[in-house]
C-alpha cells in the first residue's frame, strides 16, 4: 500500500544521503575512482534544492557540469544536442527540458530515484511553486515529469526486449545488462508510484489535476512497468541459476515429444481439463501455448502480453510448474521460492499439479501422499474429481476429510462430489451417514435444495445398483423421511419399473395405514398420467396392495375404519 510505498522511497532518501556523505568523504581525501568532478556533479545533484532546477537556469548549468565530466549516458533517448535533435525540442521549456530530462536520466541511472521524487513532490505538486515566466511555468509541471517516465519506460521495455532476442542467455552480457534494466526499473516504478497518488485539495497551481484519460494512460505505463520488472527479474535469476544449461525437454526427449504425451494426456481425460491448463487460463494463455522451448519464450509468454489481466502470483505459479516440468532439482526450486517468495505448501501444491498431470503411476502415488497436507493451497473440489478420473477415491476421500468443517454447510457441487467418493469407496452405509448429516443441518433454502438433490443421487444410485432395499433398510429418522419420500415419489413416476418404493418403506417398517394412503396416492397420479405400466410392475402393485390389506385386516377395528375413511 501507500505507507509501503512511502517506507520505500524513505529508505531511498536514507541511502542517497548516505551517498552523499560518502561522496564528501572522497573529495576531501581524493581516495575515489571517479575524478574529484564527477564526485562534486553528483553530490551538487543530490543536494540541490529542486526549485532551483526549474528557474534561472539551473537546469542548463547542472547539465553542462554532467556532460563535461561525460556521466550523460544512455538511459533514455540520447540527451546530446544535434542540429536535428533541435527539432525534437518540446514545444514549450525547449532546451531547459531537456536538459532536465538529462539530470533526471543521470539520477535514475546512478540510482538516486529520490532526486526525481522530490523534484514532484516540492515543485510540481507544491501550490505555491508558480511563476510568470512560461518556460518555468512548463518545467514545474507534472506532466513533463509523467512525458519524461513514459519516455524511459518504452525505452527501457524495448531495450529488454531486444536483450531477450538478439542476446544469448549462456552469454554474460546478458546478465550484466538484465541486471541493468531492471535497476533502472525498479527506481522508473518508484517515481511512477508517486506520481499516481491522489494530490491533496488545494495542490498545485503551476500543475493542475491531471484528465482523467492521463491518469489512466499513466497508470497502464506503470502497470506495464511492473510486469517487465517481474519478467526480467525472473530472467535474470534464471541466467544466475544456469538454467540454459539444462535441458528444456524436461524427462521427455525433445519439446515435440513433450507435446505430444500432453495432447495423449488431454485426450485421456476428454473434457476434463489438465492442471496446467487451469494455471495458463489464469494468465490467459491457450493450452497450445504449453510447453514452453526455453525459459526465454517461458518469460515471453507468461510475461510480456499485450494488455494481460494476470496477476504476479498466477504468473509465478506457471513458471514454477514449468521449472517443476523440465526436472529442476530441489535446490534450484528452493531458491525460486525464496528469490520470488512463494510459500513452502505453495511450491509442494504446484509439484502434486505436475505430478497428478504426469500419468505416472510412481508420481501419482507421491501427490496423493503428498496432497492431504496442503489442502488450503489447492482447489480441492478440483483435485478430488481428478483423483476421482485417475481411479484414486481414497486418496480424494482423504482430502474430502481434511477440508469438511462441521460449522459450514458444502456448496451442492461440493455434497455431490463427496456423495459420489463415499459411494464409491466406501459403499451405501457410509453415503447414507454422510447425507443424514446434511439433512440434521439443512436449515436454509440452499441447503435444504442441496440435501434434497444428495437425497436425489442417493436413492438414483440405490435404484441403478439395485441396492434400495438396503437403502429401505437405513436408520431414518422422521426429518430425513421428509427428503426420502419426495424422491421415492419422483422414482415411481419417471423409472422404468414405476416401483412403489414409498409404500414398500413404509411396509417394511409396519405402517400399514400410511403405505394404503401413499399406494392409492401413487395410484392416482399414474391414472391421471395415462402410463401404462408394466406386467411385472402390475404384479407387483397387486401382491403390495394385498399384504397391506392383509395387515390391515389385522388391525383392531378403530384402526381399520380409519384407514377406510382414510383418517390417517
Amino acid at each position: 500500500g501507500a505507507a509501503c510505498w512511502a517506507r520505500r522511497i524513505e529508505r531511498e532518501r536514507e541511502e542517497r544521503e548516505r551517498e552523499v556523505g560518502n561522496l564528501e568523504m572522497e573529495v576531501e581525501t581524493g581516495t575515489s575512482e571517479r575524478s574529484s568532478f564527477v564526485r562534486e556533479a553528483f553530490q551538487e545533484l543530490c543536494v540541490l534544492d529542486p526549485k532551483s532546477l526549474a528557474s534561472g537556469g539551473g537546469s542548463s548549468r547542472l547539465f553542462n557540469k554532467f556532460k563535461d565530466v561525460g556521466t550523460v549516458r544512455q538511459v533514455g533517448p540520447t540527451r546530446i544536442l544535434t542540429p536535428i535533435r533541435n527539432l525534437e525540442l518540446p514545444r514549450r521549456g525547449g532546451v531547459e527540458a531537456w536538459h532536465l530530462y538529462t539530470l533526471f536520466d543521470c539520477a535514475l541511472d546512478f540510482g538516486y530515484p529520490t532526486v526525481v521524487i522530490d523534484y514532484v513532490t516540492q515543485v510540481c505538486q507544491d501550490a505555491f511553486a508558480v511563476s510568470s515566466d512560461p518556460t518555468q511555468s512548463f518545467l514545474m509541471d507534472q506532466a513533463l515529469v509523467e512525458v519524461w517516465c513514459e519516455e524511459v519506460s518504452l525505452y527501457l521495455r524495448r531495450e529488454f526486449i531486444s536483450l531477450l532476442e538478439t542476446v544469448d542467455p549462456s552469454d554474460h552480457t546478458f546478465l550484466s545488462k538484465g541486471a541493468w534494466i531492471e535497476k533502472l526499473l525498479c527506481n522508473l516504478e518508484l517515481i511512477f508510484e508517486v506520481l499516481l497518488l491522489p494530490q491533496k485539495e488545494g495542490g498545485s497551481i503551476a500543475a493542475p489535476q491531471a484528465p482523467q484519460a492521463a491518469k489512466i494512460a499513466l497508470s497502464d505505463c506503470a502497470r506495464q512497468v511492473s510486469d517487465v520488472i517481474r519478467s526480467c527479474k525472473t530472467c535474470n535469476w534464471s541466467c544466475h541459476e544456469g538454467l540454459s544449461q539444462l535441458p528444456q525437454s524436461g524427462r521427455h526427449g525433445s519439446v515435440s515429444e513433450w507435446k505430444s504425451s500432453l495432447d495423449r494426456c488431454k485426450k485421456r481425460f476428454g473434457n476434463s481439463k489438465l492442471f496446467i491448463q487451469d494455471l495458463l487460463s489464469g494468465v490467459n494463455l491457450p493450452i497450445g501455448s504449453y510447453p514452453f522451448t526455453s525459459f526465454i519464450d517461458a518469460v515471453k509468454k507468461i510475461y510480456l502480453q499485450p494488455k494481460t489481466s494476470a496477476g504476479p502470483r498466477q504468473q509465478k505459479r506457471v513458471y514454477l510448474y514449468y521449472l517443476i516440468d523440465i526436472g529442476c532439482p530441489d535446490s534450484i526450486i528452493n531458491s525460486y521460492a525464496a528469490h520470488f517468495d512463494l510459500a513452502n505448501a505453495e511450491c509442494a501444491a504446484i509439484r502434486a499439479y505436475s505430478q497428478l498431470d504426469s500419468q505416472d503411476s510412481a508420481c501419482i502415488d507421491e501427490a496423493c501422499s503428498l496432497l492431504p497436507s496442503i489442502t488450503k493451497q489447492i482447489d480441492h473440489a478440483r483435485v478430488v474429481e481428478f483423483l476421482m478420473l485417475l481411479g484414486k477415491p481414497q486418496a480424494a476421500l482423504d482430502i474430502i476429510r481434511s477440508t469438511q468443517s462441521e460449522h459450514v454447510f458444502p456448496a451442492k457441487n461440493e455434497a455431490l462430489l463427496t456423495l459420489d467418493i463415499y459411494l464409491s469407496c466406501k459403499g451405501l452405509y457410509e453415503a447414507f451417514l454422510y447425507c443424514q448429516k446434511l439433512w440434521k443441518r439443512a436449515e436454509d433454502s440452499r441447503c435444504i435444495d442441496t440435501s434434497k438433490e444428495c437425497t436425489r443421487r442417493l436413492c438414483t444410485w440405490s435404484e441403478k445398483h439395485n441396492l434400495t432395499n438396503k437403502l429401505m433398510e437405513m436408520p431414518f429418522t422422521a426429518k430425513d423421511e421428509v427428503y426420502l419420500h419426495e424422491c421415492f415419489d419422483e422414482l415411481s413416476m419417471t423409472s422404468a419399473k414405476n416401483t412403489p418404493h414409498w409404500p414398500l418403506y413404509l411396509v417394511l417398517r409396519r405402517r400399514y395405514v400410511e403405505a394404503s394412503a401413499a399406494l392409492k396416492d401413487i395410484q392416482a397420479k399414474l391414472d391421471q398420467q395415462n402410463k401404462q405400466m408394466r406386467d411385472d410392475s402390475v404384479h407387483v402393485y397387486r401382491q403390495l396392495s394385498d399384504l397391506i390389506d392383509t395387515a390391515l385386516g389385522s388391525l383392531p377395528k378403530v384402526q381399520r375404519e380409519m384407514s377406510s375413511t382414510s383418517q390417517i
